[in-house]
């Protein structure tokens, strides 16, 4: 369980300066088209960390990895603790989505095969959960640093930074880490020395994917288009309310991913899309008819849908990937995930000029749930591949 509060640890700076970001275009001088390269950024790091680091984890050893990725979270930290301008934040948050991109793929293998290893099965279910935690109190703590002690709120990032330099060491001396990475080798070995290692399962792992990147569109739909709306009908808004707007997201997901072990593989898979299209037709009811409550709904349910999809992912791939290929295979997984979904996010902002923000939401939203309803259909009919 170490290595799971470690994720928590992690998470939490992914989502920690998002409400600070209005804070820090008055204090920087900065405008929101630079708020959203800045966000960009962050996706920035995660996708080139998936994608590019997959020889590094291979080479090094998990331990070594998690270590590095820990230590590197800490440094993010400190620079945005010490940021004066929006290329140290932009800095900052490129390596944080690569500290990120290494618990998607290494650290959420890890914590599988350790609760594997203690005899429990709820590995996936204990991997999501955590970085589902993380990503719902770093908004809350950054956002109440900011309304509480706005002339010390940049402490809240110094203390992180000191919280994940102790976790590297906690993970560093970890020697059920030690053991994995030992256990690691001698199945790659054994695999290259048989017929090759085994290919993991096409279809089922296709499914995952679909799972995992229309439920990750939906939920980035709301944080990017939804929340501003949101916010709008509120009216002007502190960074604490800020904070608790993103957390209602993730904490939706972490809520919904505590039902895994209920739902079993088909129905995560199920239950994501599902999940995704009562979030879609919220926000457009919410928006249609000027809904508060409704698009609060919207924003939970847009977070256990990206929840139960997340799961999903990572028990199929358990299920249906040999031990040395899993991290390869989440890592591919994610990075399609983060890459269409901020390709998403990019492409409905820019409807927003000609549409307006309340069509625009309504055009996606209807666009997005068919998507979403035709992933539903093809998972059902998959449905033999992930059992």
């Amino acid at each position: 369980m170490n290595i799971a509060v470690v994720a928590v640890c992690v998470f939490i700076l992914s989502n920690m300066p998002s409400p600070l970001f209005a804070m820090w275009e008055l204090e920087m001088g900065f405008d929101a088209r630079t708020t959203t390269l800045l966000f960009s950024a962050y996706q920035g790091g995660v996708v080139v960390g998936l994608l590019g680091l997959s020889r590094y984890i291979d080479r090094t050893g998990w331990r070594r990895t998690l270590t590095s990725a820990t230590a590197v979270g800490a440094l993010a930290a400190l620079l945005f603790a010490l940021a004066s301008g929006p290329v140290i934040l932009a800095i900052a948050r490129f390596i944080t989505g690569i500290s990120i991109a290494v618990l998607l793929s290494c650290g959420a293998v890890a914590i599988a095969r350790l609760r594997k290893a203690e005899g429990h099965l709820d590995g996936p279910m204990v991997a999501g959960f955590s970085f589902s935690a993380g990503l719902a109190l770093g908004p809350v703590l950054g956002g109440s640093a900011g309304t509480l002690f706005p002339a010390h709120y940049r402490a809240v990032f110094a203390a992180e930074a000191v919280a994940l330099l102790m976790a590297s060491f906690v993970v560093m001396r970890s020697r059920p880490l030690a053991r994995l990475d030992c256990a690691a080798s001698i199945a790659g070995m054994t695999e290259s020395n048989d017929h090759g290692p085994r290919q993991p399962c096409q279809p089922a792992i296709r499914t995952a994917t679909l799972v995992l990147v229309s439920t990750g569109i939906t939920c980035a739909i709301f944080m990017g288009l939804g929340s501003t709306y949101l916010k709008q009908q509120l009216g002007d808004v502190d960074s604490m309310v800020a904070g608790a707007l993103i957390a209602i997201i993730f904490g939706g997901a972490a809520s919904a991913q505590l039902l895994a072990k209920i739902l079993g593989t088909l129905g995560l898979a199920v239950s994501g899309p599902l999940m995704g299209l009562l979030s879609l037709a919220l926000l457009a009811y919410g928006v249609l008819s000027v809904d508060v409550p409704a698009l609060f709904a919207a924003a939970a349910t847009s977070g256990a849908s990206q929840g139960l999809g997340q799961v999903a992912a990572l028990t199929i791939v358990r299920d249906h990937a040999s031990a040395v290929e899993q991290r390869a295979v989440l890592g591919r997984l994610n990075a399609w995930g983060y890459s269409i979904s901020g390709s998403a996010v990019i492409l409905i902002g820019m409807l927003v000029a000609p549409l307006g923000l309340s069509a625009a939401i309504v055009s996606v939203a209807a666009a997005v749930g068919t998507a979403s309803a035709a992933v539903l259909i093809l998972t059902w009919l998959a449905r033999r591949t992930i059992r």
